[in-house]
């Protein structure tokens, strides 16, 4: 999208968010329209306006602006590379650190008890001077067209963020407005607001209570219009063994989230790492960043942000508090954010049907050892294949040599597969390592059509013997439609 296109979506979002509210503004698929009218929204959360003063921002890819904490300082230079922005609302601004200087109040309670308190401890979380802060900002600084509330909200704070919530959406019908959950990984007691009793450890759920409850929580109690999460793979010790990490968590936390979008009919986004900590978490390669962004488009993920832009810890897409110096990762992300970008205007308009891991495998001494299924997946069987695919081979054998297969439906019942390269590894970047994949359709399938992610163009992909083979770069993946579904989204961004 050219940047003037951008601006007048800016203004024309500014306008709409000015208007008066009125009841029923809202239609109960009001964030599926949301998605599918705006472009796919890639962002990068923005904390310090020193780091866009330029035009990186935009350059990278990012066609809308996440504005942590700091709106006034970051709202203009969204406006000024003419793109839109979504402001994040922090527990600070609306009355957490009354809240934290508290504590002690809330820490022998329950959680059930602790969510009362709270909420009567704080019945207007607002308050007349913040709704004249946010008012005055949308106002001031056209382009404003979303609002993150709260980061990783506990179930005793959902009520109160649900209140933070309620009113934005009267006031800003046209507005996405959503929260952002915590991982999958952690003991229920603490999604649930239990007290911390050592180490990852809290005190349990009062009532069963897991991941899956708590992101339909962020929903139906907060009103978020998604889910949203944020999961950062590559761990080091002592936080954690990345395959590890890998294996067990990672894949469990976007399959949750799918299963939960799907469910309650709502979009789901997420938080990719895009930076490094010592002793915390490594910096990623380009293909590290690309497993990220593909899987989650093969999940069915229609936004992404990456986390983050600016410098934090040992640096992210930029590096330096002071400097604002562009990292390797930086110019990953720009390759790769027109992939998704291509790809994603047609995801929009996509529903996740099924999903199958392809194992690789490894051979030694005359043995064959296949790689494990991550949790949250279904390995494809070759004895039960899931239609319209008859069988999966790879070329490329080895560990970490996997591939993730999506299917989706259009509103019209057209066919779409997405095959994605999860190889990744330090160092590594795309075109250091390539997957030949080959996929045998059933009769049924008479025609193949791929979206090129570097063009946005439509290619026909020829079958032979109802066979074809996609060549992808590590970390990389490839959208097809079948029988001539017709790519939805591509003449409107």
């Amino acid at each position: 999208m050219s940047v003037p296109r951008l601006l007048l979506c800016a203004l024309v979002s500014a306008a709409a968010l000015t208007a008066p509210a009125e009841a029923g503004d809202r239609p109960a698929d009001f964030a599926k329209r949301w998605v599918r009218s705006h472009p796919f929204t890639i962002m990068a959360l923005t904390q310090r306006p020193q780091a866009v003063q330029d035009d990186r921002y935009a350059e990278v890819g990012c066609n809308t602006m996440l504005a942590w904490k700091r709106w006034e300082g970051l709202a203009p230079a969204a406006q000024r590379m003419g793109i839109p922005y979504h402001s994040h609302l922090s527990k600070g601004l609306l009355g957490g650190a009354l809240m934290r200087k508290e504590r002690h109040r809330y820490e022998q309670m329950d959680p059930a008890e602790k969510a009362a308190a709270m909420e009567a401890s704080r019945p207007d979380p607002m308050g007349d001077e913040l709704r004249a802060r946010i008012e005055e900002l949308v106002e001031t600084w056209p382009g404003a067209e979303g609002f993150l509330v709260w980061d990783e909200p506990k179930r005793p704070s959902m009520k109160t963020a649900g209140k933070v919530v309620s009113w934005l959406k009267e006031r800003y019908p046209e507005a996405l407005v959503y929260s952002n959950a915590y991982p999958y990984g952690a003991q229920t007691g603490k999604y649930f607001g239990g007290r911390w009793e050592g180490p990852g450890t809290y005190q349990k759920p009062t009532a069963p209570y897991d991941y899956p409850q708590y992101l339909r929580d962020l929903v139906q109690i907060i009103g978020s219009d998604l889910v949203m999460i944020d999961v950062y793979p590559y761990k080091l010790p002592p936080e954690g063994i990345e395959a590890e990490y890998l294996h067990n968590t990672y894949f469990q936390c976007l399959a949750d989230t799918r299963r939960v979008g799907l469910e309650l009919d709502v979009p789901y986004w997420i938080f990719v790492q895009a930076y490094g900590k010592e002793r915390y978490r490594r910096m990623p390669s380009e293909s590290d960043l690309r497993m990220q962004l593909f899987a989650a488009l093969t999940f069915g993920f229609t936004g992404i942000s990456y986390f983050t832009y600016d410098h934090v810890f040992d640096g992210a897409l930029l590096r330096g508090e002071e400097t604002h110096e562009t990292t390797p990762l930086y110019h990953a992300a720009a390759r790769a954010s027109v992939e998704v970008a291509n790809l994603g205007r047609t995801l929009r308009f996509l529903t996740s049907t099924d999903m199958r891991f392809v194992a690789g495998h490894s051979t030694a001494d005359s043995r064959t050892d296949f790689n494990l299924t991550p949790h949250g997946l279904t390995a494809h069987d070759p004895r039960k294949p899931v239609a319209p695919i008859q069988e999966i081979s790879l070329s490329v054998a080895g560990p970490g040599q996997d591939v993730l297969v999506g299917l989706f439906r259009d509103d019209d019942g057209g066919a779409y597969l997405m095959v994605t390269n999860l190889y990744r590894a330090a160092g590594v970047g795309a075109d250091d390592s390539h997957q030949e994949v080959t996929l045998t359709f059933d009769p049924s399938v008479e025609g193949l059509h791929r979206l090129d992610r570097e063009t946005g163009a439509v290619e026909a992909v020829a079958l032979e013997d109802q066979r074809v083979t996609v060549i992808l770069p590590a970390g990389t993946g490839d959208l097809f439609s079948l029988d001539g579904a017709a790519f939805p989204g591509l003449g409107d961004g």
